[in-house]
């Protein structure tokens, strides 16, 4: 899931999306404090990867940055919700292209 330091603006959008639509959105995690920083996770731009191409920890200072135990958890069940969706869109999808 890729991560971006821009808190702020997903905020302001997170907070405009909740306001306007009356739901909480699932494409953002927000976390306040990742090596001292605010960050976002941003759940609708992930794509897949295998271990094998991770080729080593993040690391700031020397020091691996872990992301926290909760934070991990919203990002597992956001990622649960969001691909639900998506699958939900492409049958849908299947179905006019079948014309059924």
């Amino acid at each position: 899931v890729l991560m971006s330091s821009k808190y702020d603006k997903y905020l302001k959008l997170y907070n405009d999306i909740k306001s306007k639509k009356g739901i909480e959105p699932n494409n953002f995690v927000f976390a306040r404090n990742l090596a001292g920083k605010k960050a976002v996770f941003l759940i609708q731009n992930m794509f897949p990867t295998l271990e094998k191409y991770i080729e080593q920890e993040y690391k700031k200072a020397g020091i691996s940055i872990k992301v926290p135990k909760a934070v991990k958890e919203e990002i597992n069940k956001k990622l649960e919700i969001f691909l639900h969706l998506q699958i939900e869109e492409l049958y849908l999808h299947l179905l006019i292209y079948l014309n059924l």
